[in-house]
């Protein structure tokens, strides 16, 4: 009986989390790649050339969205 009621608050709990997160925005920033859970956007990183890599995405970010405020050219 105890194990319905923890499984019954904690699948509460995170539907919560869930639907918050989903509604809640994310400002005036333009879209960005979907994250995955517990490993973000680190499969997207090319590890033998990290700099190239990041050089990549931020170029490709320009051209797709411009100069908008939360987009920057450079990782310095």
């Amino acid at each position: 009986m105890a194990l319905f009621i923890f499984l019954g608050i904690w699948l509460s709990c995170f539907l919560f989390l869930f639907l918050w997160n989903q509604h809640r925005g994310r400002g005036k920033l333009p879209p960005g790649p979907t994250p995955l859970p517990i490993v973000g956007n680190i499969l997207q990183v090319d590890v033998k050339n990290i700099s190239k890599s990041m050089g990549m995405a931020s170029s490709s970010a320009m051209e797709k969205h411009g100069n908008k405020p939360g987009v920057s050219p450079s990782w310095s």
